[in-house]
């Protein structure tokens, strides 16, 4: 009878029990400058402005986890660029390199500290930059990550009859192309050059059109 009293006792705490649940983790390249919404998966119903939902961040600058969204409400300092969209996702606008790292998307139940849902965004970033020296134009494309990187960068160019008139550099995460400038002919660069970004196990990269911004 004892033994069969602790069973009831065991089968009462297990469905009692409330797991949380961890999603994988999903991985988005921007680039810089550009505009990202990072999407909350598994978002709990009946909440009231995202009153159930925190983002929090860690970056290589952050060893510990940074509070951007606590149950819905963003705070003070990130405000200015960063906002919470109606099914909870994070928008974060005019992104740099220091947004680059994790992000986790931290759902709770209503009414409680219990955590029933987790899910992870790694949020990568591409930056390119453009370099004049008589008559010569590097182009330059680098991504940056959060922790080890192994993407494939590659420079594309859709002028295909003066691709013998290009060096190329090649190495993981980064790649340049130098060329003198009448090989443009009075095009501009965004119109023939694009970097495609290949991450590790993919067979498909990502395609960006070329935009200067500041190193």
């Amino acid at each position: 009878m004892a033994e069969l009293g602790w069973i009831k006792v065991f089968l009462f705490l297990v469905l009692e029990l409330q797991v949380t649940v961890i999603a994988g983790i999903t991985s988005v390249l921007k680039r810089t400058g550009d505009e990202v919404m990072l999407s909350c998966q598994n978002v709990i119903d009946g909440q009231h402005n995202c009153n159930g939902t925190t983002w929090v961040f860690s970056g290589s600058k952050n060893k510990e986890l940074v509070a951007l969204v606590t149950y819905g409400q963003i705070d003070g300092d990130t405000r200015t660029r960063r906002s919470v969209s109606p099914n909870c996702s994070l928008v974060i606008k005019n992104i740099t390199a220091e947004d680059v790292g994790n992000y986790e998307c931290q759902q709770y139940k209503k009414g409680s500290e219990h955590l029933v849902h987790m899910s992870v965004t790694e949020l990568s970033v591409i930056t390119m930059t453009k370099r004049e020296e008589n008559q010569m134009i590097t182009l330059s494309c680098s991504v940056i990550k959060f922790g080890s990187c192994k993407h494939k960068v590659e420079w594309l160019f859709k002028k295909q009859e003066a691709k013998k008139e290009l060096k190329t550099s090649e190495t993981h995460c980064s790649a340049s192309v130098t060329f003198l400038k009448p090989v443009l002919d009075n095009s501009s660069v965004d119109k023939l050059f694009q970097c495609e970004v290949t991450q590790s196990g993919d067979k498909k990269g990502q395609v960006f059109s070329f935009c200067h911004q500041s190193p």
